[in-house]
């Protein structure tokens, strides 16, 4: 219903399918009921454990599927209902396996990486082509979507300063590690900003603002308020100019938490960090991104829950752009283990500024050719092209030089 916005209803007993007036699909390996669009039983959905699967990926009419299944009158050579719940579940990521160094599920390890499908919206061009198999069978025109394509930016703000606002323990430290490294170019940055001689070149919000207005975006906000520690390195919430970036974004766009990444394990602090950000906009937090991209299935969905968050945006691959679920769509995080659907709503990503710069080491060009597929595959299924970009990007030092351009590059292309 939500990717192809048709109403539907689920039979079990057989004679009131068969009783229904309309176009059918019947789910099952049996002789197949005239006029229905049969789709072969593989048996994943009928489990309840969480196994290896090992599904073999070939093709079908021009798309990927796996989960093959041979029914004789059969329309579809594979179980298509499974085949979407195992990737939208992510229930590769519940098995054993390769993990990076922060504990996170590589994209070279999913299946739609392995295969070549992993920069298409895979389930999107399978509802589609299965709308299409229903208005053909009804005898209907051409099945048309009722999904419309749209652009979402979203923004992590780990630092909103390089230098300012940080505390005098950490501009000091700040210092030495410059010294210590003969970092004599961000010395003299640090000491410019320090005497008002040159802006903090993270403070970027003046060119955000920019280009807000002149393409009448409506970005997310995503701030991280951890307590110090070694991968949570944002600005002091004890700064008045950090609480007033707050609530002057918050007052403007939708925000939501950054969840730092010491709060992956002490979950005290994710409700902390919460509370936190709900004092200084004074409304609930329902949306969240994991700080590092951290996804641990199924605790930190879980732990997310549990804390009132709604939405999460952090569906995507540090280490490679594309679509993690095979999905353009927002859709709702399945609790494998508990085997029960979640209010939880995910929202997928494609693309961040970190994969592009430092994973794939792209020159701009070859970023932009790496996006351009994404936004015309959003396009064709009426998804959602959603981008994670930091603040601290668009900085025009090194190594993120020609970052402004780039962006705006993809915005105009996005929209």
């Amino acid at each position: 219903s939500q990717l192809l916005g048709l109403d539907f209803q689920v039979f079990t007993c057989f004679e009131a399918f068969r009783a229904f007036y309309g176009p059918k699909i019947i789910y099952c390996n049996e002789k197949a009921f005239k006029g229905a669009i049969q789709i072969p039983v593989q048996g994943l959905l009928f489990e309840n454990d969480i196994r290896p699967q090992n599904p073999k990926v070939s093709y079908f009419e021009g798309l990927p599927c796996f989960f093959q299944v041979s029914v004789p009158g059969g329309d579809l050579p594979f179980d298509l209902f499974s085949m979407v719940f195992y990737l939208i579940s992510r229930y590769e990521e519940y098995l054993p396996g390769r993990r990076d160094h922060f504990g996170r599920f590589p994209a070279e390890e999913s299946l739609a990486h392995q295969s070549g499908f992993l920069q298409m919206p895979l389930i999107n061009y399978w509802a589609l082509r299965l709308g299409g198999m229903l208005s053909k069978r009804a005898g209907l025109p051409a099945f048309q979507p009722t999904a419309k394509y749209a652009f979402l930016p979203t923004y992590d703000i780990d630092h909103a300063w390089a230098f300012l606002h940080k505390g005098l323990t950490r501009a000091i430290a700040g210092t030495l590690k410059d010294l210590a490294r003969l970092d004599l170019n961000g010395l003299k940055t640090r000491f410019r900003v320090y005497a008002g001689r040159e802006k903090d070149p993270f403070y970027t919000f003046d060119f955000l603002d920019q280009l807000t207005q002149r393409y009448d975006l409506r970005p997310i906000f995503f701030f991280l308020l951890a307590k110090w520690s070694k991968y949570d390195t944002n600005n002091s919430l004890q700064s008045p100019d950090f609480r007033q970036l707050i609530e002057r974004l918050s007052g403007q766009f939708p925000v939501g938490i950054h969840p730092s990444f010491r709060s992956n394990v002490e979950a005290d602090y994710l409700k902390t960090e919460i509370q936190n950000l709900e004092k200084i906009t004074r409304r609930p937090v329902v949306r969240s991104r994991q700080h590092y991209l951290i996804l641990h299935m199924p605790q930190t969905y879980r732990r997310l829950i549990q804390q009132g968050i709604r939405e999460d945006y952090s569906m995507g691959f540090a280490d490679q752009t594309g679509f993690r679920a095979s999905i353009a769509h927002p859709f709702f995080w399945f609790d494998l283990p508990k085997n029960q659907p979640t209010p939880l709503k995910i929202f997928p990503f494609q693309v961040m500024d970190v994969t592009l710069n430092h994973y794939l080491k792209h020159t701009p060009e070859q970023a932009l050719e790496q996006v351009r597929p994404l936004i015309q595959h959003c396009r064709q299924v009426g998804g959602i092209f959603c981008t994670l970009w930091h603040n601290s990007s668009f900085t025009e030092k090194p190594p993120w030089e020609n970052q402004r351009h780039l962006y705006t590059q993809i915005i105009k292309i996005a929209l």
